[in-house]
């Protein structure tokens, strides 16, 4: 049967990846909270509902998965939901559907991660460590040390269990493709909305994102306002859910056959101007440190494959 699946489908980026795959003559399968009106109706930020999430999809495409969307995400949130919904909610599915998409004929997976996880400086170390383990309670109680850090942690982790995953046998070994996008602020409704207010526009929304880096003032701050205009973002503050949608059709396509664990910002230059010597970076070989992707140990979840 097949289809592609995309979690918080009714809203933002994730209604305009459904409407753009449906007009490629994709099927496909909307996952979103309860009363949203989505094929599948669940809470990604526990368990039972990831779960109820993997056999839903399955049933619905038969155990035959063309491509996934792992979308949701929050960061307005307590820390422990911020965590569960934005890593957990992500590699769960990503585990759970990979079989499914191993049956298709060119399966795609790609991963929203916003660019918190490209431009937010001292992101805490072990929160990501103890993501990547998969433990949620050390990560929860760690990142209680590191205030406003949870929504960026959370990404960062998500990032690199793609990077360290794509290539393993398990995925791109099976000839499931893996990859990220890092989308900058994005003009949707709440978007528009904290854009208009005086003073606080996008500040109200990134604050946590840029404000260490920008020694922003506290909210409400009129000079907060300002601080947000001299954001260095070379084609302007915002793309569109469209634009963002465009690049994960891309992504789930056939033309897209050779991307493997790639995270591709779409900032408007954003990351760049913060990063712009960071990447592509120098680097050595280490006698012990790299290894064969082919005898590389599972990273994150239930082991590979």
């Amino acid at each position: 049967m097949g289809g592609v699946a995309i979690t918080r489908s009714q809203s933002g980026i994730g209604l305009a990846t459904c409407k753009q795959l449906a007009s490629s003559g994709r099927d496909v399968i909307g996952i979103d909270l309860p009363g949203r009106g989505a094929e599948v109706e669940c809470d990604l930020s526990i368990p039972e509902g990831r779960q109820r999430a993997i056999g839903a999809v399955l049933d619905r495409c038969g155990g035959i998965l063309d491509g996934l969307v792992c979308n949701a995400g929050v960061d307005h949130a307590p820390d422990a939901q911020v965590l569960a919904l934005n890593y957990f909610g992500a590699v769960d599915l990503l585990v759970g559907l990979r079989e499914a998409l191993s049956r298709s004929s060119q399966p795609a997976a790609a991963v929203n991660l916003s660019n918190a996880t490209l431009i937010t400086p001292d992101i805490p170390e072990d929160v990501v460590e103890a993501l990547l383990a998969g433990d949620q309670g050390r990560a929860l109680a760690l990142v209680k040390d590191h205030p406003g850090r949870a929504y960026a942690a959370s990404t960062l982790a998500l990032a690199r269990w793609v990077r360290r995953n794509a290539p393993a046998p398990g995925w791109a070994g099976r000839g499931i493709t893996l990859n990220g996008v890092s989308p900058g602020p994005v003009t949707t409704g709440l978007v528009e909305q904290v854009l208009t207010a005086p003073f606080t526009g996008l500040w109200t929304l990134w604050s946590s994102v840029w404000s260490p880096y920008l020694r922003m003032p506290f909210l409400g701050d009129p000079a907060a306002g300002k601080a947000v205009e001299e954001l260095p973002c070379p084609l302007g503050r915002t793309t569109t859910p469209e634009q963002v949608a465009f690049l994960f059709d891309f992504l789930l396509s056939e033309k897209a056959r050779f991307l493997v664990g790639q995270i591709i910002s779409i900032d408007g230059g954003i990351e760049a101007a913060f990063r712009s010597d960071d990447w592509p970076a120098a680097w050595r070989v280490e006698p012990g440190r790299r290894v064969p992707v082919s005898e590389s140990p599972p990273v994150g979840g239930p082991p590979r494959a």
